[in-house]
Parts: C-alpha cells; sequence; structure tokens
C-alpha cells in the first residue's frame, strides 16, 4: 500500500468515526448511530479530489504522487514553475479569474509544497471548481496554454 492509499484509508476511516455520533434510545439500553453525510469523489474530477462532510468542502491534488508528477511535472518545468502546491495555486486562481470570477469568493487556497489543497463554501461551489478545472487540467495542451499565459509575478513558486 503506497503512502497516498493509507492516507486516504485513515483519512476515510476517521472521517467516518468522527461523523458517527453515538445515541442511546431513552426506550433502549442499544446504541444507535446516527450518519452525518460523508462523501468523496476521485475520480470524476481528476485531478482534484472532492471530499465533503457536513459543511467541509476540500480540493485536494496530492502532486507529489509519482504518476501526477510524471504528467504534470514536464509542462511546468517547460516554463520555469517548480509545479508544487503553492505553483498551482497561482495557476489555479489566475484560471478562475479568467472563466469564472466570481468562483473565488468561495474558494479559499491553503496549498503546501507537496499539495494543492483548497477549501470551498458550500458543495456547490466545490463542484462548480471541479467542472470547471478537470476538462483543463484532464488536457496538457489546454493547461499548457494558461501556464505559458500565467502571470508570473502572481505564482509564488
Amino acid at each position: 500500500m503506497n503512502s497516498k492509499t493509507t492516507f486516504l484509508t485513515v483519512a476515510t476511516l476517521a472521517a467516518f468515526i468522527i461523523s458517527c455520533t453515538n445515541h442511546t434510545d431513552e426506550n433502549s439500553s442499544e446504541k444507535q448511530i446516527e450518519i452525518v453525510e460523508f462523501g468523496q469523489d476521485t475520480s470524476t474530477y481528476f485531478p482534484f479530489e472532492l471530499y465533503y462532510e457536513g459543511q467541509d468542502f476540500d480540493i485536494m491534488v496530492y502532486i507529489e504522487e509519482d504518476s501526477l508528477l510524471d504528467l504534470y511535472s514536464p509542462i511546468f518545468s517547460k516554463y520555469d514553475y517548480s509545479g508544487n502546491g503553492y505553483s498551482w495555486d497561482g495557476h489555479i486562481e489566475q484560471i478562475i479569474k479568467k472563466l469564472d470570477p466570481e468562483l473565488l469568493n468561495h474558494i479559499e487556497f491553503d496549498s503546501e509544497a507537496g499539495a494543492f489543497f483548497a477549501i470551498a463554501d458550500s458543495r456547490e461551489s466545490q463542484i462548480r471548481f471541479g467542472e470547471l478545472l478537470h476538462p483543463i487540467f484532464s488536457d496538457l495542451s489546454i493547461l499548457e496554454k494558461y501556464i505559458q499565459e500565467a502571470d508570473r509575478s502572481k505564482i509564488f513558486d
């Protein structure tokens, strides 16, 4: 099991445990478990993984995963960008500003060097993010166009 699989397994299990609340029915000594809405979408919006639980709407990409490094690193490197999480932040923010500037009011960026992280303020905003960026990051020629046209002064790489 690789580190991403281990992380996702642990994260899913932890989220399930946290999202369960024990209740004791007044008329019964049996404990009941109430499940709070939890979900993940790790393929529909590739490479973005969408996780949601209650009012938490996370968007992530583990950039340092070998398959993603192999896929995206050459394009970022071609234009002298590191392709780290901060670099993704800057590029994604510029793409959203061009295509759907109002969406920026609903997304908070919180990346690290090895991963892109963002938090949406609603499930709707999370899905809009995925629908907007998935086609760009799934077609490397389109992504390259955006990287080539990016304002370098707004990329904190």
